[in-house]
């Protein structure tokens, strides 16, 4: 996206990409809130595995929320929606590189002249670049080569484990499935999704320092499965880990001419782990930027102006409201957990909205409508 941007904003453009393939290894549940995606793009078919028309949300002792929103969602092709997006870019101007892996920065002062790189073949030089984006996701390693302080603490990252199954039968066809409880993901959630044909992605995410004794996500995935889904581990098509921040943003996104974006600036939803839409805002804004910032002007005020503030407006604003919440929801127990499920199923029965409902809305006033929550989420939520 921010390459996409760059190019159409008439910049010459070097889109780097380390693996000879785009789109893979998927390391994401792959599902997007349809109008977002669609302020960006009119979705492919082939991008859409399956449409999310509604959620269910389990807790450990059974409660179910369950809500039909129509047209809520998609659950996407990630390995078919990237490469577009990669030839996206291309189509715009932007010059492409697979297989080629950025190295280190070369340093002007306080600004990058240049990129190191390596490509395939071992060959390694230095390309100048007035403006440098990194959007190297959570493994990022331009923000750090600059100096900045990316890293996250064990507290601020999700560690996930998720595999595709087929010939899977979920409980709601074309819904999102979520279940929640302390033994079954400290510090997060297991999910369910849909991706059309009897197949699914079924994963979860745990906060590690909530774990058991240091247990991995591997198991809780395991356990996870022989409770709900028995049936899928003689069903594995694909399997992957990794990491996805939960910081709500970097502290600082942008230095000179190097500026930060989606999960490498930890864009992600602390609460929920979603980064897609974030993405592509953020990389988006940041193309844009790039070309003011090259027409001149005071740096500094330009990123924040032109990235920052609006990036606040449309991203960060939430995400802090979602840090909040899982601050507070990593504090309860089953028992207190159960207790909200049926608060909000009672909110949700009661609430007038036609077409979807506002979640944060009604998590933050369940959690506050209890006095043994409130005691707990006060001085939280405010």
């Amino acid at each position: 996206m921010a390459a996409k941007a760059a190019a159409v904003s008439g910049l010459s453009v070097l889109l780097l990409e380390k693996r000879p393939e785009v789109g893979t290894p998927i390391r994401c549940a792959e599902a997007v809130p349809s109008y977002r995606l669609e302020s960006f793009f009119s979705p492919r078919p082939s991008w859409i595995a399956s449409p999310i028309n509604g959620g269910m949300v389990e807790t450990a002792d059974g409660t179910r929320i369950v809500k039909e929103f129509p047209h809520v969602g998609y659950v996407l092709e990630r390995k078919i929606f990237d490469r577009d997006l990669f030839a996206f870019a291309g189509e715009s101007g932007a010059h492409l590189a697979t297989r080629t892996r950025a190295t280190g920065l070369v340093l002007a002062g306080k600004d990058i002249s240049a990129v190191k790189v390596e490509t395939e073949r071992g060959e390694r030089k230095e390309i100048g670049a007035e403006v440098v984006i990194a959007a190297d996701g959570v493994e990022s390693t331009t923000a750090r080569f600059a100096g900045l302080e990316a890293k996250c603490e064990l507290s601020q990252i999700h560690s996930c484990a998720q595999v595709l199954v087929n010939n899977i039968e979920l409980p709601f066809k074309d819904y999102v499935h979520f279940y929640m409880g302390v033994e079954i993901v400290p510090g997060g959630y297991a999910w369910a999704f849909p991706k059309g044909e009897g197949r699914a992605n079924l994963g979860l995410g745990i906060t590690p320092s909530l774990a058991d004794n240091g247990r991995p996500a591997t198991a809780y995935l395991d356990a996870f499965l022989d409770r709900y889904f028995p049936e899928a581990k003689d069903n594995i098509v694909e399997f992957v880990v990794g990491a996805v921040p939960a910081a709500a943003g970097l502290k600082k996104m942008y230095q000179n001419n190097l500026v930060i974006v989606g999960d490498a600036a930890h864009l992600s939803d602390a609460f929920s782990g979603a980064g897609i839409i974030n993405a592509l805002i953020s990389g988006d804004l940041a193309g844009k930027a790039a070309a003011k910032f090259l027409d001149g002007g005071k740096k500094e005020k330009i990123w924040k102006e032109e990235y920052y503030n609006p990036l606040q407006e449309q991203v960060l604003r939430t995400l802090n409201w979602y840090k909040k919440i899982k601050n507070v929801i990593n504090h309860l127990n089953d028992d207190e957990l159960n207790t909200t499920a049926n608060i909000i199923n009672q909110l949700m029965a009661h609430s007038n909205q036609k077409g979807g409902v506002d979640f944060l809305y009604i998590l933050r006033t369940a959690l506050l409508s209890h006095p043994k929550l409130l005691l707990k989420s006060r001085h939280i939520l405010g």
